[in-house]
C-alpha cells in the first residue's frame, strides 16, 4: 500500500461472552480488608483469527492475587469478537498465511476488549471490599507488540 492509499477500518463487535468469572472469601485464607488493598493482578491474552467469517478475537483472563501471590481473589475470563469487513482481502497475505493488521487498528479492538472485560468485573463482583480495588492501567499498545512477537507466523494457521 502506497502512502496515498487510505484504507477506511469497518467493524463491528461481532460477540462478547463472559466465559468465566469468580470470587473466592479472603477470610477463608485468614485475611482481613487491609491485607487486600494492595494485590497482584494477572493478565493472559490471546489473539486469533476466524478465516472464514473474518474475525478477530481476544481471549482476555485476569485473575487478581493478595499481594504475596499466594491467594487468587477474583478472575474473569472473556471472549471478544470484532467482524472486520474485508479482513482476508485487505490484511491477510496468501504468501505467509498471516495477518498484517495496522497496530493503531488493533489498539483499538483490544483497548475496547480490555475495557469491556474492566466493566465486567466491575458488574460481576459481588463483594463490597473488591469493589472498591482499582485495577491498573494497561497500555494496549505494548501488549499488541508482545502479542505479535509470541504469535509470529502462527496467526495464518488458525
Amino acid at each position: 500500500m502506497d502512502a496515498k492509499t487510505r484504507l477506511k477500518f469497518e467493524f463491528k463487535i461481532d460477540e462478547i461472552k463472559k466465559i468465566k468469572h469468580f470470587e473466592n472469601d479472603f477470610r477463608e485464607y485468614g485475611l482481613n480488608q487491609q491485607d487486600i488493598k494492595n494485590g497482584k493482578i494477572n493478565l493472559n491474552i490471546g489473539l486469533g483469527f476466524d478465516q472464514k467469517k473474518e474475525l478477530v478475537f481476544f481471549n482476555i483472563k485476569v485473575n487478581c492475587f493478595s499481594m504475596d501471590g499466594k491467594h487468587l481473589l477474583f478472575g474473569i475470563e472473556t471472549l471478544f469478537k470484532y467482524k472486520i469487513v474485508d479482513l482476508n482481502k485487505l490484511y491477510r497475505s496468501e504468501e505467509t498465511k498471516s495477518y498484517q493488521i495496522p497496530d493503531h487498528f488493533m489498539n483499538t479492538l483490544l483497548g475496547a476488549a480490555i475495557s469491556g472485560t474492566r466493566g465486567m468485573l466491575a458488574a460481576l463482583n459481588t463483594t463490597p471490599e473488591y469493589q472498591k480495588i482499582f485495577l491498573p492501567m494497561i497500555q494496549a499498545d505494548q501488549l499488541i507488540k508482545d502479542l505479535k512477537n509470541q504469535n509470529q507466523g502462527k496467526a495464518g494457521k488458525q
